[in-house]
């Protein structure tokens, strides 16, 4: 229990990283002197270099000690933060997302593998839930929270916190995390080999699409809101509040469903939902109002109740041994 709740406040810090900008987005935009829309591509660079960079990482650091490569990613991950706040300018941000992303990709994926490992066989299964939630968990928690310290005191607060943040966990799991020797790393070729397979292809399309649709909108939600439903400041960290809840519903819903109906058609009535709210967004236009509000709440927990039955929905799925452990 111990040990997963030190993986779950890592996975906790990655996310914040990736997640915390788009609740500020406007305020961001605001402090570096540049529009939203250029803002908003601080979120797109860390997209890109969390998909395209952690994977070679893995490979290259699959013989490093697995506690000593959270901690130093970690380390790395609380360095650029605190660079960030040094030099809040543009590009160099920018610049500093690719190394924050790479280091928080490390983390998440290591802590994963972790969580495999050191659970025993019964209770594999609630550890990878409960590392996987820290991400969600700051969805919920870390972007409300991020958009109050902004309101009140400035936007770059927050690389402080999330360096300071990830010191202290990075003390913990040197402190509470076994030492734990790694496995002999699978090559990126054969990784790659597996999108051979029809079915895994299949279920990575649809899960780009889905992530790619929903990150879109998410990126950009702070500004919509704004300016469509006519927020002010103060009620923005509420809504990103109740947005999170309404995600962890839908996860739960999702899961719920997929038992009752099986992933196929659970899919199918999710991203179904899914659609009718963006277009039921598109419609309303300038006067969405407090129905702004409500549908992207909504939208948040469609989108979300897809995570519980993804998987599942493809039966010749056969995951390989994560290369990081």
């Amino acid at each position: 229990m111990l040990t997963t709740g030190v993986l779950f406040s890592a996975t906790f810090t990655a996310g914040v990283a990736e997640y915390v900008l788009t609740g500020q987005l406007d305020l961001v935009a605001q402090g570096l002197g540049v529009s939203e829309a250029a803002t908003g591509q601080l979120v797109t660079v860390f997209a890109l270099a969390y998909g395209l960079i952690t994977p070679a990482l893995v490979v290259l650091t699959a013989r490093v000690e697995r506690r000593r490569l959270i901690s130093a990613a970690l380390l790395v991950f609380a360095a650029t933060n605190l660079a960030s706040w040094q030099s809040p300018a543009l590009l160099t941000i920018m610049t500093l997302r690719v190394v924050m992303a790479a280091s928080t990709g490390l983390v998440v994926v290591t802590a994963l593998s972790l969580a495999v490992r050191l659970a025993a066989p019964e209770r594999r299964a609630r550890a990878v839930s409960t590392v996987v939630m820290g991400v969600t968990a700051s969805l919920v928690l870390g972007v409300p929270a991020g958009r109050t310290i902004a309101e009140h005191w400035d936007w770059t607060t927050i690389f402080p916190l999330n360096a300071a943040f990830a010191v202290l966990v990075a003390g913990l799991v040197r402190t509470l995390l076994p030492r734990t020797a790694p496995h002999a790393p699978v090559p990126l070729r054969r990784q790659l080999g597996l999108l051979s397979d029809a079915p895994v292809l299949l279920g990575l399309t649809v899960t780009f699409l889905w992530l790619g649709g929903y990150a879109v909108l998410n990126t950009y939600l702070t500004p919509y809101l704004l300016g469509v439903s006519g927020l002010d400041g103060d009620a923005m960290g509420l809504v990103l509040l109740l947005f999170g809840i309404a995600s962890i519903v839908g996860i739960q819903v999702g899961g719920s469903l997929t038992d009752r109906v099986g992933p196929h058609r659970t899919l199918t009535v999710t991203k179904a939902l899914h659609v009718l709210v963006l277009i039921a967004l598109s419609a309303l236009g300038a006067a969405a109002g407090a129905a702004g509000v409500v549908l992207a709440v909504l939208w948040g927990a469609a989108a979300w109740a897809s995570t519980s039955d993804s998987r599942s929905a493809w039966p010749r799925w056969r995951p390989m041994r994560p290369t990081c452990c």
